[in-house]
């Protein structure tokens, strides 16, 4: 039978997977990188006017490059400008309202605590014994 997949991401790996009695869920289709938002799929032995459970698995790449920027992680790493000078850039968000970001950047914190997660396991811990 013939499907059509809308609103898909174009470079991401995805497997069409189809629900079957007592077995859960199968591959319907071997993973295939998708090139554009709407795709036509043949998935083979459905037949017509019957009802089938049909899903979507979609598998997201991330470059390693990205992952340095997320907010849990701290520190510097060197990189190089256009030119070919080197420069430092500065790895994670700091933000004012999130009170596992007290004490960051500062020397002292960073010495007596490992990281962040340390620093919120000390706030649950304080508001657990407020209650």
């Amino acid at each position: 039978g013939d499907v059509e997949a809308t609103g898909l991401t174009v470079g991401t790996t995805v497997e069409v997977q189809r629900f079957a009695d007592g077995d859960g869920w199968q591959a319907a289709l071997p993973p295939f990188r998708v090139c554009s938002q709407t795709m036509q799929l043949t998935i083979p032995d459905l037949e017509e006017n019957q009802f089938y459970r049909l899903r979507l698995r979609t598998v997201l790449e991330l470059e390693p490059l990205r992952l340095l920027f997320a907010r849990f992680v701290q520190g510097e790493v060197g990189d190089k400008t256009a030119n070919g000078e080197d420069r430092a850039v500065e790895r994670g968000v700091q933000s004012g309202d999130d009170p596992c970001d007290e004490g960051v950047g500062d020397e002292s914190a960073e010495e007596s605590q490992s990281g962040s997660e340390s620093m919120c396991q000390d706030d649950v811990e304080e508001e657990e014994e407020e209650r």
